[in-house]
Parts: C-alpha cells; sequence; structure tokens
C-alpha cells in the first residue's frame, strides 16, 4: 500500500526565516513535494527501498540545490542511502562540470537531475540487511543547499516506522532426470572433404595456366586441403574425385569434352603436387544445369521467371540455349553470361578418407581441432567423461548434433542436454521432432518438456507412459510434478 506526504515549502521556509541568516536569504519558494512509498521491506538479506517522488511541481532557485536523502536509522545506529539532488539551472551546471572534472571517482548519489526537468523520480535501491536495521525505522531528509555552499536541514519526514519482513514462498524448483541413448560404434569411420575450384581457362582449351587470372589462389586450396588431410596421422586419403563442370553456351557435346579435359589437367596437377597417383579419379560432369536452377531460384534477375521457365522445358539443351539468345532480344542472354554463367564454370569434387579409432584422452585433443574424426558413439563416451553440470557435456551433444543433423540419437541426445539445464525453447522442440521417436527416453524428455513449460497435464500423460515403459527417470520426473504442483498452491 502506497502512503503519501505533502510537504508544503513555502509554510517550512517562512518557519526557517525566523531563525537562521541563511534561511532570511531563501526566496519564497511554491510547489509541493509528493512521496509514494512503493516498498520498505526486508527481503532475504536485502533491505528494500522502493518510493515514487513527483518533483514536477517542486521549483528550485536557479543557484540553490535541494537534496533528499532517505535515512535508515535507530536509536542507536544510521545508514544513509544514496541521494536525490534537484538543482536550479546554475547550479546543475556546476554540479556537471565537477562531475566531468572528477571523472573516475565513484558516485555516490542515486541521481541528479535539473530543476523543472522531471515529473516522476523511481527510486530502488538495496542494500544489505545488517542485524541492527531489521527493526529500524526510515526517515527521508531534505536539504537545502544554497549558493555560498552553506546547507540546512528543512525537514524530516518518517517513510516507514519499522522495516517490515517478507516472508516469501519460494517456488519449487524442478530437477529432473533425463536419460541418453548411446549410439552403436562405427566399425570403419568414413569421412569425406567437399570442396570446389573456380578455375580460368583460355576459351575452348583444357590445360590449367597457373598464372592466368586467379588460379594460383584456387590451385593452392586444393593442394593445401590434400596435404594436411595426408599429414594427418590419424587419416588414410582412400579417393580423390574430380569433376569438372561448364556453363550452357557452346554445344553440349563440345561442353563434356571441355568439362573431361579441364578435371583430367586439375588430375596431372595433384599427381605432381602430391604423389597419390592411383587415388585421383574423374568423373565426367558436363553443363552444370542443376547448379543453373539454384543459381536462378535465389536470383533477382529479372528475367527470373522466363528463364527457369524454359530450364523447366522437356528440349534438347541446345535448344534451350537458343531460347536464352532471343529473350529480350539477347539481354536477358548477355546478362546471363556476366552475371551467371561464371559461376557455373568449376571443378568440384571430394576427397574421401578413413579415420581411426580414439581413446577418451586422444578423443579430448581431437574434438577441439576435429571434432568430425569422431563417431558419434565417441563423442558420447567424451561427454560423459564430464559432470552432467560441465559445461563441456553439453556442448559436445551440441556439436554432435551439428555433424549429424538428421540422426535420431543424435537429436535425442541433444534434446535430453538442453532440459538437463531447464532449457525449452524451439530448438528442443525441433529436436525432438527429429528424435528417434517411441523410445522411454524420447518419451519421458517429452514429459520433462512440458513440465518445464508448466503444461502439468501434458506432462502427467506422458511420464505416465514412460513410467510404464520402465523409465526410472519418468517415475523420478512423476514426483517432481507432484512437488510442483504442491508448491503451487
Amino acid at each position: 500500500m502506497k502512503k503519501f506526504f505533502s510537504i508544503n515549502f513555502c509554510l517550512l521556509l517562512v518557519v526557517l526565516a525566523t531563525n537562521t541568516a541563511f534561511a532570511q536569504e531563501q526566496p519564497h519558494y511554491s510547489g509541493k513535494l509528493n512521496i509514494a512509498t512503493k516498498e520498505v521491506v526486508h527481503r532475504g538479506d536485502s533491505i528494500i527501498v522502493d518510493l515514487e517522488l513527483a518533483v514536477s511541481r517542486l521549483t528550485i532557485d536557479r543557484e540553490r540545490a535541494f537534496t533528499i536523502t532517505p535515512l535508515i536509522a535507530t536509536d542507536q545506529h544510521n545508514r544513509q542511502l544514496p541521494s536525490i539532488i534537484i538543482n536550479g539551472s546554475v547550479r546543475h551546471k556546476l554540479y556537471r562540470r565537477q562531475i566531468k572534472s572528477n571523472k573516475g571517482m565513484p558516485k555516490t548519489d542515486y541521481a541528479e537531475l535539473k530543476s523543472g526537468s522531471n515529473d516522476v523520480v523511481h527510486y530502488r535501491v538495496s542494500i544489505f540487511c545488517e542485524p541492527w536495521m531489521q527493526n529500524a525505522r526510515v526517515d527521508l531528509m531534505e536539504d537545502l543547499c544554497g549558493c555560498a555552499g552553506h546547507s540546512q536541514q528543512i525537514s524530516v519526514e518518517r517513510l516507514s516506522n519499522h522495516i517490515t519482513e517478507e516472508i516469501i514462498k519460494r517456488d519449487y524448483y524442478v530437477q529432473p532426470l533425463l536419460a541418453f541413448i548411446r549410439p552403436e560404434m562405427e566399425p570403419i569411420k568414413k569421412r569425406n572433404e567437399l570442396y570446389e575450384l573456380y578455375l580460368d581457362f583460355p576459351v575452348g582449351k583444357t590445360q590449367i595456366y597457373r598464372d592466368f587470372r586467379n588460379n594460383a589462389t584456387e590451385l593452392t586450396k586444393i593442394k593445401e586441403l590434400v596435404e594436411d588431410l595426408n599429414a594427418d596421422k590419424n587419416v588414410t586419403i582412400t579417393g580423390v574425385t574430380i569433376k569438372g563442370n561448364t556453363s550452357p553456351e557452346g554445344s553440349e557435346e563440345l561442353n563434356k569434352r571441355l568439362s573431361k579435359g579441364r578435371a583430367e589437367s586439375l588430375r596431372q596437377h595433384l599427381i605432381s603436387a602430391i604423389s597419390l597417383k592411383s587415388l585421383y579419379q574423374v568423373e565426367e560432369g558436363g553443363e552444370d544445369w542443376n547448379g543453373f536452377k539454384k543459381l536462378m531460384q535465389v536470383s533477382t534477375s529479372g528475367y527470373k521467371d522466363e528463364l527457369l521457365q524454359i530450364i523447366e522445358l522437356e528440349q534438347p539443351v541446345d535448344k534451350k540455349e537458343s531460347l536464352f539468345k532471343i529473350l529480350d532480344q539477347g539481354r536477358a542472354y548477355k546478362e546471363l553470361l556476366n552475371n551467371v554463367f561464371p559461376q557455373l564454370r568449376r571443378v568440384d569434387g571430394r576427397i574421401d578418407y578413413r579415420v581411426r579409432a580414439f581413446n577418451e584422452e586422444e578423443a579430448k585433443e581431437v574434438f577441439q581441432k576435429h571434432p568430425q574424426q569422431l563417431s558419434m558413439e565417441e563423442m558420447f563416451r567424451l561427454a560423459n567423461s564430464y559432470k552432467s553440470t560441465d559445461s563441456r557435456f553439453g556442448d559436445i551433444f551440441e556439436v554432435a548434433v551439428r555433424l549429424y543433423p538428421n540422426d535420431p540419437i543424435a537429436n535425442l541426445n541433444a534434446a535430453s542436454s538442453l532440459l538437463m539445464q531447464g532449457v525449452v525453447t524451439d530448438r528442443v522442440a525441433a529436436y525432438l521432432e527429429k528424435a528417434l521417436k517411441g523410445t522411454p527416453e524420447y518419451i519421458n524428455d517429452c514429459g520433462v518438456y512440458y513440465l518445464l513449460k508448466g503444461d502439468y497435464i501434458q506432462a502427467r500423460q506422458w511420464l505416465e507412459k514412460a513410467k510404464e515403459q520402465g523409465s526410472i527417470q519418468a517415475e523420478h520426473n512423476l514426483e517432481e510434478l507432484e512437488k510442483k504442483i504442491d508448491s503451487l498452491k
């Protein structure tokens, strides 16, 4: 309940004027300060003072400052809280200069404002409750300071005769149990690295010229990729596939010959650079119509719809090219030559390799550098080498689901890891959607998901079903559900 006080400064200042020389200098102030006590309470180990001060009708002389200071006090002790200072216009400028010149010094005031600049000041301060404060009163001291720095207390108002002890009924924090599924071991860990190279060739040529345009950079990329894998003692390269691709201009037959010839040139270049002769294999590429379609689907070209219609036609590719050339009197084809076709002229492929098995200590090091070399089972063992409260436990399951985004077990374990942390975001729902359904682990996960979301009816249905299937975690979680419901009564 709010308590309101009104202080008529006109009356106060007239009374004070009969006592001191400083008071005789005070002009006749008009206006009122309205104080709403929202909360003065002992909560936990803190004292909280929460006020609203309406100051819009308070007018302060240009060279004076009015200070409002809450005070926690007993007959033997007192503690001043941070003050609110309301400055006249000249005093305000002086105060700001002082603050600027004392840069780096701690700010002790709660707020400082210029007279007439604010309607309401929201004041909320929390301090540690010392033993003597438990039965203290709370006062509000008001002081007026003149241009010569003289200060006089003009009023003390009682905000609270004693600080209220607040008894808080704490909400029950659910501590669910989650289950994980151990993935099967991967007998032979087969992996691959995909690559794309945008090599430039003179028109109609298949020979690679290293110094032609950006070829040196592209050749260095594939050389370093193969060298790094070949030097990795954990890896055995089993094959390097090279496929040439061309854009649709020119005859289909010519483009097939060019794509194969250019891929063969890259194979010869790699053989001379890295001796893996028998592992390099050339695949026929030809015109990359799939890539052409994908580029047009995301294109902002004004010809996008017409070009996609031509691409979808059941016509020979040379016929389609002739239709491109006549679209808008050749303007569309010119745009393709400049902006689209260069992106289709490339050599891409795949480097296949096997990875050896790792023990727990080796897996820790590999996870930091090349997590893709670990199997799901190795990552599962690695995660369980840490406590479930360790951030690394959850991080490993997150990496696993990124590497194996469509694996049902990876998704289930990632969901369990997040639910264990109390997370119930859309990401958890997405993992559950792709998780291994029908298992007790999945059903228990769904029950915990609804329990943490506050849907206790759904939570009970899922958890009881999981319990029927023998989930000991669900049995515990049903007990947690009852404790949660009881805490809300």
